[in-house]
């Protein structure tokens, strides 16, 4: 499950510090969904061999 940080724990996660390995454990928790925005993306995006910045790019919706 991939972990969304908030950019003052960058530091913090990519310490490696042992002893702080509580203070790590804390940054495990639900990020909060009203800071997220989803939207959709190309199937192109499921390809393990696709690569660039489109894949990340607003896809069209089609309404059929």
């Amino acid at each position: 499950m991939p972990v969304i940080l908030h950019p003052e724990d960058y530091e913090l996660w990519l310490d490696g510090d042992a002893r702080k390995l509580d203070l790590v454990k804390e940054l495990l928790r639900p990020y909060p969904s009203v800071e997220m925005t989803g939207y959709p993306v190309g199937a192109s995006v499921n390809s393990p061999r696709s690569q660039g910045a489109e894949l990340i790019e607003r896809a069209a919706v089609n309404s059929a």
